[in-house]
């Protein structure tokens, strides 16, 4: 009997291993690797635009209001002004989803930074994101396919700890010397183990985008205890108003400067003709040990003065946790450290389809061919 149960257990796992991988596979090798270019395209973008970010003059920056009425000349509307901690990187004015680069000891604007493959970056979202389909029914399909690879990541750890259960040393190492086929399956079993928590990470965190309300409502319940807050619905701009640039920059600059000194860069969003305050946000430079954190501030566009708060510090474990959702499943918080990881893992997590697939097939060949050899030839 214990035979038996032990036997079927390890059957159970083995078969929902093996069918949520044929099920999802090619949905899951899809969505890592569009993960794979959508985490590398940015520092390739930045690498094509080098000669942008490369300060010619490296005068003292004007201040903000000189700086806007050089670029208002250009009559473009601009939302937002983000300055970096580093001071020989140039400024950038956004325009919605677009940005320009600004010199900011002359106002000169530099354009916008060349894309890296035009039109990529945006395709591979949508297919990562939906593949290709509408919107609520690519995110439908790249839900299931991800809590299916859940299941497959952990079904795959039991079964990596039922293979090398009397020598953990064969899943750790790739053995040198073997067989295409022996190889394909040590890669599956080794490069799985050690890429599978960051996918399982990737994994959890994507649900977010594809079950928000259940998501949101899990994860206050786990780290809070509480109910989530009733989401508040985004109002709509006034586009017939003005942007306001006439602010207080100095006050809000200084504030931050004094409040929040770490590294990280400085954004700054113009409100419209009308509105009392505007927001300044600061996040945090990502490195080993530092997390891309954000604090905000509303200050009175008349003379500078704080009207509201909302510190990391002062964030529930919620609220913390969901502040860095993007950056935990894009692997930026850590910065370059966890974003190399996060382009191994992914590498490694589009090949394990590949890798499995092949394995059930060559199982499948062999055993229509032990069954061929075994059967009776028919007499002539």
């Amino acid at each position: 009997m214990i035979g038996k149960f032990r036997y079927s257990w390890k059957q159970f796992f083995f078969d929902l291993h093996l069918w949520l991988g044929l099920a999802s596979g090619l949905i899951v090798a899809i969505l890592c690797l569009t993960g794979f270019y959508l985490a590398i395209h940015p520092p390739l973008e930045e690498w094509l635009n080098r000669d942008l970010y490369r300060r010619v003059d490296r005068q003292p920056a004007l201040q903000l209001s000189e700086l806007l009425e050089k670029v208002q000349a250009e009559e473009a509307v601009y939302t937002a002004v983000e300055i970096p901690t580093d001071e020989a990187r140039p400024w950038v004015l956004r325009q919605g989803r677009q940005s320009a680069l600004v010199e900011q000891s002359s106002g000169e604007l530099l354009g916008e930074p060349r894309p890296f493959l035009d039109g990529s970056y945006r395709f591979c979202f949508r297919l990562h994101r939906w593949l290709l389909l509408e919107s609520s029914t690519g995110r439908a399909i790249t839900g299931a396919a991800t809590v299916g690879f859940l299941f497959i990541l952990a079904s795959g750890l039991v079964l990596w700890m039922q293979k090398t259960v009397k020598n953990r040393r064969r899943g750790l190492l790739l053995k040198r010397g073997v067989s295409w086929k022996r190889l394909n399956y040590d890669t599956h079993l080794v490069l799985g183990l050690y890429a599978s928590l960051p996918l399982f990470v990737m994994g959890v965190t994507g649900l977010f985008w594809s079950y928000r309300g259940p998501f949101v409502a899990t994860v206050y319940r786990v780290l809070d205890g509480t109910p989530a807050p009733a989401r508040q619905e985004r109002k709509e701009p006034k586009d017939e108003a003005a942007l306001n640039y006439r602010l207080p920059y100095a006050e809000a600059r200084e504030y931050f400067s004094s409040r929040f000194p770490e590294p990280g860069h400085l954004t700054i969003y113009f409100p419209r003709e009308g509105e009392e305050t505007f927001r300044v946000v600061k996040t945090r430079q990502a490195s080993l040990g530092v997390l891309p954190v954000r604090d905000e501030a509303r200050f009175s566009v008349d003379d500078g003065q704080v009207m509201g708060e909302s510190w990391y510090d002062n964030k529930t474990r919620a609220e913390k946790f969901l502040s860095l959702i993007k950056a935990i499943h894009l692997g930026e918080f850590y910065g370059f450290a966890s974003i190399l990881l996060y382009l191994i893992c992914t590498a490694i997590g589009t090949s394990l389809p590949i890798s499995g697939t092949i394995m059930w097939w060559n199982r499948m060949r062999g055993r229509f061919r032990s069954k061929s050899l075994s059967s009776p030839r028919r007499e002539a």
